[in-house]
């Protein structure tokens, strides 16, 4: 008779099986009735360890799970499992875990144990390691990471024991950045404009360029660049604001502030400011490399005129007067209208100002500008005759009026007026003789300022 059994896959030593016989009847000697065999037990335990990771490029600031799974083909149990995965530069530790497994870390080494594990049955461990944001990286870079696994009960194959696995690798930095700036400015007015650079990663930026090219309305001499916080260092060249980091570190911030004046001649309408990022570490999401602000620009122009002329006039006689017209800003005043309107009793003769046209003997002048520039004036000299015959009893006011096409935010307008004198005009007769209360016929009347 022959009997098959299998010996428990957790038993070690020796194993002893005791066979006996009986019989109903008398046996003249039981003493060979029973026998054993003894055996010495040779556990074997085939382990095979494998590595996975998913499928993918890690860059630079990344995280990776190595899972190690391993597998026992028997047929007896192993004992002592220990799984060893040293992590190659530049992976740095960041975790191990597996159900049942106790882990642990000396530097770049790290080691799991398992008590036991049947045939057939399976163990795994996930590593988790990270590549540093700022790791010296280059694309198509592959990291080899090994892991072993053994054991206390003998191997008959040890060559599945090891795993290998390579890690593609390179470098991400997401870099956007945001650009704010006033709803409404003044054409030469100051304008603002606040922009936040961020590296979202993973990875650290290689040479990044923050560039914010300035609008043509934008007068770049008074342009001005402040960095209030984060890596860059920022200049102005012609009209391009440019700032720089030779490394721009993943989850850092930079806040950059622009000043500058709108020309004073510039279009009304809205003004578009456009900043843009990169860099040579490649950017997974560039849809937020560039930002824009958008400003309405308004003109306002504060055109004001003054006049100024002699303190009296003599019925008959001419009369120079002088008007001012200045803008004092901040925006140029465009097509600027001076009207210079003669009282009745006066007469338009001539003027100095080419821009100025008025008929002899009218009684209105009216200057034409192109432009203003702020801060600029025009003098407008003018030459009146005053009617003989006008009435010395009421005075002569003359008014000129100054507009323009740029919107004017107070309009200044100057009189001068003249009046009857108490006194009249000396005559080569008066002279011989005492000055009457009132002035013969035909003598000359003086009006003066009131």
């Amino acid at each position: 008779m022959t009997i098959v059994a299998t010996v428990d896959p957790a038993a070690t030593g020796t194993v002893t099986n005791t066979a006996s016989a009986t019989s109903s009847t008398d046996d003249p000697n039981p003493d060979n009735n029973t026998s054993s065999v003894t055996n010495s037990l040779s556990p074997k335990a085939d382990l095979k360890i494998e590595k996975t990771t998913p499928p993918r490029v890690v860059s630079a600031g990344e995280t990776v799970d190595f899972a190690l799974t391993v597998t026992n083909a028997g047929p007896s149990q192993a004992r002592d499992v220990h799984i060893t995965d040293v992590l190659p530069a530049p992976l740095e530790y960041v975790s191990a875990s597996g159900l049942g497994f106790t882990c642990s870390r000396d530097g770049a080494r790290v080691d799991c144990t398992l008590a036991t594990l049947d045939p057939q049955a399976q163990g795994r461990v996930v590593v988790k390691a990270r590549i540093p944001a700022s790791a010296a990286v280059t694309e198509n870079t592959e990291i080899v990471n090994t892991a072993s696994v053994t054991s206390t009960t003998p191997d008959p194959n040890t060559e599945d024991n090891s795993a290998s696995l390579k890690v593609p690798t390179g470098t991400s930095a997401d870099l956007a950045v945001t650009k704010t700036g006033p709803a409404k400015a003044v054409a030469g007015g100051k304008i603002e404009w606040t922009l936040e650079a961020v590296n979202n990663g993973p990875s650290d930026a290689d040479h990044a360029v923050l560039t914010d090219e300035l609008p043509s309305s934008i007068d770049p001499a008074t342009a001005k660049v402040t960095t209030e916080s984060g890596p860059l260092t920022c200049a102005i060249e012609s009209a391009t604001v440019t700032c720089r980091a030779d490394r721009f570190a993943a989850e850092a911030e930079a806040k950059v502030v622009i000043t500058a004046s709108v020309k004073a001649d510039a279009d009304g309408g809205d003004l578009v400011n456009t900043a843009t990022i990169a860099s040579k570490t490649p950017d997974p999401t560039t849809s937020n490399n560039s930002s824009s602000a958008t400003t309405e620009i308004t003109r306002s122009a504060d055109v004001s005129v003054t006049k100024t002329g002699p303190s009296s006039a003599i019925v008959g006689d001419t009369v120079v007067y002088t008007i001012t017209v200045a803008n004092d800003g901040p925006s140029s005043a465009t097509d600027v209208r001076v009207t210079d309107a003669l009282p009745t009793g006066m007469v338009f003769v001539k003027t100095s100002e080419p821009a100025c046209t008025g008929e002899a003997g009218s009684q209105s002048m009216t200057c034409l500008f192109a432009s203003l520039a702020p801060g600029q004036k025009r003098e407008i000299e003018v030459t009146g005759r005053v009617l003989p015959g006008t009435s010395i009893d009421m005075p002569l006011t003359n008014i000129a009026t100054a507009d323009s096409k740029t919107p004017i935010p107070t309009r200044r307008i100057t009189a001068a007026r003249w009046r009857r004198s108490s006194k009249p005009r000396p005559s080569s007769s008066s002279r011989r003789r005492p000055i009457r209360r009132h002035s013969p016929r035909g003598a000359p009347r003086r009006i003066s300022s009131r």
